[in-house]
């Protein structure tokens, strides 16, 4: 009976650490252009790596113009 026990527990550990190893990278990416273009384009870059099941994944934040982006970009932490 114990050794049941420790043959699920080690199983569900494994599988745990497979879950964390196999997780997605997400990137947070600021972007801004006055006609919104950029953010439709990272958008769709960002829908291409989800449906492709990519390692990474892109956090697309618009903030208007690209002077606000960089303002963005160098204070948010993710």
């Amino acid at each position: 009976m114990r050794s049941n026990e420790i043959t699920v527990f080690a199983a569900g550990a494994g599988l745990l650490a497979y879950r964390y190893y196999t997780r997605p990278v997400t990137l947070t990416v600021a972007v801004g252009s006055i006609d919104g273009e950029a953010a439709k384009a990272m958008s769709a870059l960002a829908s291409e790596l989800v449906s492709t099941n990519a390692p990474v994944r892109l956090k697309v934040i618009d903030s208007g113009t690209s002077l606000e982006a960089a303002k963005v970009f160098r204070t948010t932490r993710c």
